[in-house]
């Protein structure tokens, strides 16, 4: 009887498993070389618009009214607080309503219906009401909430155009990363040039903000952020 040598079948299975564990070791380097490269972007892409969406936004005061179609020229109500460079923007669903401050008072047109007063030291009336004889009244509600003003996103791409490296750092962008702005208001306009898209694996993402404009009223554009 043929006599089976175990001491090499022996060898020949430590020598697979030699094998098969560098063969796996291989498998991970090169995997571990490009998951690196593009997972820490792929979650960088969503704190930045986290922070992005955080410096565009301000704490403003609402004050909603409900006028009923009174025929007075005039409401005035007490402001929430004074603010140094303090102003209003008032509207309706048709658009603008004049407003304006006089000492303690916000003063707002009548003959409207629901009216919505925002007033803060972060915007500037367009549409200023003369000051005359006002029906005091108390408004429906009033608080501060969160908005995204048309100022703030110009002071945004004025920064990324002009402060590169200190935005980058107020909105935590990594040091070893690179990222990019541009917006474009809901008629075409942009306030920047798409640049090109780096070598580097690029994440992209497009933000639809709603926005109070500069001109008094409620407007929209879309914001797109990258970052590689």
């Amino acid at each position: 009887m043929k006599k089976i040598n175990k001491k090499g079948s022996h060898v020949s299975m430590v020598l697979s498993f030699i094998i098969f564990v560098v063969s796996l070791i291989f498998v991970y380097i090169i995997a571990s070389a490009t998951i690196p490269k593009s997972e820490p972007v792929k979650n960088e892409i969503s704190n930045l618009e986290k922070n992005v969406l955080s410096v565009l936004s301000s704490n403003v005061w609402i004050l909603r009214i409900n006028e009923n179609g009174a025929p007075d020229s005039c409401f005035s109500m007490n402001k929430p607080e004074t603010l140094v460079g303090e102003s209003t923007i008032a509207l309706d669903d048709l658009g603008s309503v004049s407003s304006s401050i006089s000492s303690n008072e916000i003063l707002v047109e009548g003959g409207k219906n629901f009216v919505k007063v925002y007033f803060s030291n972060l915007i500037q009336n367009q549409n200023s009401l003369s000051s005359v004889e006002c029906t005091s009244i108390t408004p429906d509600s009033v608080r501060k909430e969160k908005v995204i003003l048309e100022s703030q996103i110009l002071i945004l791409i004025s920064n990324f155009s002009n402060n590169y490296s200190k935005l980058k750092e107020q909105l935590e962008v990594p040091s070893n990363m690179d990222f990019d702005l541009y917006f474009e208001y809901k008629n075409g306009t942009n306030l920047s040039t798409i640049g090109r898209d780096p070598s580097a694996e690029v994440y992209s993402k497009e933000l639809n903000l709603f926005f109070l404009s500069s001109s008094a009223s409620n407007d929209e554009g879309k914001l797109r952020i990258k970052i590689w």
